[in-house]
């Protein structure tokens, strides 16, 4: 594994901006490249700063905003995504009964779930639609923490979504995914509780590139 960053900055001392030289390389089976690229210094400060804090190199670290950026960022700014704190999503939550929040969650699936897909992966699949389910997660959008498994007894694949946002929230999510999956002619299964939604699908489906 490669972490290694460069600053070039002996000719630069009174500039404003200094280039980096980054080369990308988390696992030895992806290709990399070697590119130079300039920041302002106050970047480069914040980028130091968070380095320390993080204990990783700012090579990681400038890595971890471009995979953000590119996988995340750049949709959700065109696609108007917002974000809001989890105290206003619990307190949204208060104002709807329990049938209310699974009809937003149907209604959400059926208006909102296949423009979201297509936007990010030009289709709407059964292998787009879970790959979008992760991108909801705590990596990028927080929704919820995102775990998959799959039981060779039962010969079934199982996606966790845990979050702490309340009863009401795990009923959104899962009228959500399950209408998304029915408009693709898939049935699933789901185990609602408070804070977390268990969804079961059949085995033959492979979902681990989710």
């Amino acid at each position: 594994m490669c972490k290694a960053i460069e600053l070039h900055a002996s000719e630069l001392a009174s500039r404003s901006s200094i280039p980096i030289l980054l080369r990308v390389e988390e696992k030895p089976s992806i290709r990399t490249v070697t590119r130079t690229i300039r920041i302002t210094r106050d970047i480069e400060k914040a980028l130091d700063r968070i380095s320390d804090v993080e204990k990783v190199s700012m090579n990681h670290v400038i890595n971890g905003a471009l995979r953000r950026w590119v996988e995340w960022d750049y949709y959700a700014e065109r696609f108007g995504v917002i974000s809001l704190p989890s105290v206003v999503l619990r307190r949204i939550m208060v104002y709807l009964t329990d049938e209310e929040a699974a009809e937003l969650g149907r209604w959400t699936a059926k208006n909102v779930a296949r423009e979201f897909v297509n936007f990010w992966f030009k289709e709407f699949s059964e292998r787009t639609l879970l790959r979008g389910i992760a991108l909801l997660s705590s990596k990028y959008a927080n929704h919820y923490d995102y775990e998959y498994a799959y039981d060779e007894e039962k010969h079934e694949h199982t996606l966790i979504l845990r979050h702490g946002t309340g009863r009401k929230w795990t009923l959104y999510f899962e009228q959500l995914i399950k209408t998304a999956f029915n408009m693709l002619g898939i049935e699933i299964e789901t185990d609602a509780m408070e804070n977390q939604l268990v969804l079961r699908l059949p085995a033959g489906r492979e979902v681990s590139d989710a």
